[in-house]
């Protein structure tokens, strides 16, 4: 009987290692003010980088970190491909920015002067 339950413990830790995946990657984000509205910057990393780049938004940014992707209401048509979001982490993972109650040609031109790639519509 002690076999059984050892073999049935060991089962159950193998299927709760396996549920808990430290290379899944999900999408995380980081809303900051910019001209007076928000900003929110989505990166898809692992947990892990989503630790690290937490503490830079909070500490760095003074913004707002948050463990899912950024809210579609009330954003701006389009988005800022930013290829290198070096700043949240050392791997310089690839980003979003989507901004949010401004115009799109403002989003527009910000993106561009920060060396993003901008993409209209959504």
């Amino acid at each position: 009987m002690r076999n059984i339950v050892l073999a049935i413990a060991g089962t159950a830790a193998v299927f709760s290692l396996a549920a808990c995946d430290p290379t899944e990657k999900n999408d995380y984000g980081c809303t900051v003010q910019f001209e007076g509205q928000n900003a929110c910057t989505q990166l898809h990393i692992t947990e892990v980088e989503g630790n690290v780049a937490e503490v830079y938004c909070e500490d760095e940014l003074e913004g707002t970190w948050a463990y899912r992707a950024c809210t579609s209401e009330e954003r701006t048509p389009g988005y800022c491909q930013v290829d290198d979001a070096g700043d949240y982490l050392p791997s310089g993972t690839p980003a979003k920015v989507f901004f949010y109650g401004i115009d799109e040609t403002v989003a527009e031109t910000a993106c561009n002067d920060g060396g993003g790639a901008w993409h209209g519509g959504n």
